[in-house]
């Protein structure tokens, strides 16, 4: 890939907060959220790059 072409990159970071870590109870509990959480960007991601491949006046590849 050359610096001319466009470029795409989708980046969500999660962690854990301490008062969450002190909580063994809690952590199952917010991976499962951030787990929806990755799901739902990962659509919303995978939107854009089918949006940008039907309308971009350039050949597009896409790869997941």
């Amino acid at each position: 890939m050359t610096s001319s072409e466009p470029r795409i990159t989708v980046v969500w970071v999660a962690y854990l907060s301490t008062a969450v870590e002190l909580s063994a109870d809690a952590v199952p509990i917010v991976e499962s959220d951030f787990d929806q959480v990755a799901r739902e960007l990962r659509a919303a991601a995978g939107s854009v790059a089918v949006n940008l491949a039907r309308h971009s006046p350039v050949p597009v590849t896409i790869v997941p």
